[in-house]
């Protein structure tokens, strides 16, 4: 489909948040950003055991035989084998949350949350991706967060975010692991942005998804290798700040 003709399906939905991401994606291409930011955030992997996510992703290992399973708030192993492959959004949060509240939280715990706001779909056993509106809702009601679903974001919004201090999840392919493999494929998963050198064209990401010691924590990419596992897609979280200062107001 066109994709301006789906960015005009999209702002009949929902006129607010096309609005608010189109006048975004204009402020980015003119607002000077600095060249350097790195923020210091708390990484988590998507597998509890982050040491064996290699093993985990290439079936070397069953996601039975992870030992900090019960880490994830699963009831059982069975639950927790069904739901790790699915956790990379959840996985993001986790690391915002973390560096919010400096306590861990339980991936399967939000999850399970996460569904009731429509954030995940179950049919016939099989889990969705995460579904970026039910995702925000969530993050909104639960954490007082705002959350934006962004459907045409650029590496140029992305740079713009970050500069006001604002988180950035971005939808890519999971072969980003590995910049000489696949460009893409149909699975897609969530990384957060951390940081970028703008001299040096690259970003710094924690990906849930990567492997340890390689590809997890401040894992840098160049724009261009980025960019070639980038869905243009992704979402910004953000202080609710009217909340905050009802809260002062209201002395609570």
């Amino acid at each position: 489909m066109n994709r301006y003709l789906l960015l005009i399906q999209q702002f009949i939905k929902d006129p607010i948040v096309i609005s608010e991401n189109s006048v975004s994606e204009v402020l980015a291409r003119v607002y000077p950003v600095r060249n350097y930011i790195k923020r210091k955030i708390p990484y988590f992997s998507q597998w509890e055991s982050k040491e064996a996510a290699e093993f985990f992703v290439k079936n070397q290992i069953s996601l039975n035989q992870d030992p900090s399973w019960r880490k994830s708030g699963a009831r059982n192993i069975n639950e927790y084998e069904a739901w790790a492959p699915h956790l990379s959004a959840i996985a993001c949060l986790k690391m915002i949350l973390a560096l919010k509240y400096s306590k861990p939280f339980q991936s399967l715990s939000l999850a399970k949350e996460c569904k009731k706001y429509g954030g995940y779909i179950i049919k016939f056993g099989e889990i969705s991706k995460i579904q970026s509106k039910g995702f925000c809702k969530y993050v909104k009601k639960k954490f007082r967060l705002y959350a934006l679903p962004a459907n045409f974001l650029s590496l140029q919004r992305i740079l713009f975010e970050l500069n006001r201090s604002h988180f950035v999840m971005a939808e890519v392919s999971p072969e980003i692991r590995n910049v000489n493999g696949n460009k893409k494929n149909e699975e897609k998963q969530m990384v957060l942005i951390v940081g970028y050198n703008k001299l040096n064209h690259s970003l710094f990401i924690h990906n849930p998804s990567g492997f340890y010691k390689t590809s997890q924590e401040y894992f840098e990419i160049k724009f261009n290798d980025f960019n070639k596992f980038f869905n243009n897609k992704g979402i910004i979280i953000k202080e609710d700040w009217l909340f905050h200062a009802l809260k002062m107001v209201k002395g609570s």
